[in-house]
């Protein structure tokens, strides 16, 4: 069996880290980011028809001030996102299984217009013809220290989690040989930024942590 590298940030990395234990995995967690909030502000005056999060690291950011905001529908990317608006108290919570744009083409379908869009730093940005957006950052992702002990696993066989694009790009420049590690990204775009030359590349077809282990499990046991 070959070890399996989880890097997100917390508390996503120790829950993640969990499940493939219970899978049978060996794991190697050490995170590579730490979400930091942002300070902003809500108003009441402005006129939203929606809430638009691509991460659920946007509502572990936004505090109390999420309350003004309670009452309006939210679109959340993947299951992790549409969980962590149920648990913030949103009742009606439509739920996206790929992109932000295909989440935006779905909001517009709706026939929402104004949208506020809770976002991280670094920020893509999102556009479609029929809405606009306003993007409040509420967090930013600030690198940790890179221990030696994830370089030494990184230049030996093994799998690698990449839980976004800027994870995927971060793993791919601590790994010596690509050829030798299997890569299991959150989606083609996450796999993209990792470049070439890895052993597999894999992705799942919803941005979902649970279906990333189903597909690292074999993998690591293949070895």
């Amino acid at each position: 069996m070959i070890p399996l590298v989880v890097a997100r940030p917390e508390p996503g990395n120790h829950e993640t880290a969990l499940a493939a234990h219970a899978l049978g995995l060996e794991v190697f967690a050490c995170p590579l980011f730490d979400l930091k909030k942002l300070s902003w502000k809500s108003d009441i005056s402005d006129s939203y028809d929606a809430l638009f999060i691509t991460s659920s690291n946007a509502l572990r950011a936004v505090g109390e001030e999420i309350e003004t905001y309670r009452h309006l529908p939210l679109y959340a990317v993947g299951a992790a996102s549409a969980s962590a608006a149920r648990a913030a108290g949103f009742t009606s919570i439509i739920m996206g299984t790929a992109d932000g744009s295909a989440l935006a083409a779905l909001a517009a379908a709706d026939g929402r217009q104004r949208v506020l869009h809770l976002a991280g730093q670094p920020h893509k940005p999102i556009a479609h013809p029929s809405l606009s957006f306003d993007v409040q950052l509420v967090y930013e992702m600030a690198e940790l220290p890179v221990p030696d002990s994830l370089r030494t696993v990184l230049a030996q066989p093994c799998v690698v989690l990449a839980h976004s694009p800027r994870m995927a790009r971060t793993l791919a420049d601590l790994t010596p040989d690509h050829s030798l590690c299997h890569l299991v990204a959150i989606s083609a775009q996450a796999a993209d930024a990792a470049g070439q030359g890895w052993a597999s590349y894999h992705w799942p077809d919803q941005p979902d942590s649970s279906a990333m282990l189903h597909i690292a499990a074999p993998l690591c046991r293949s070895a």
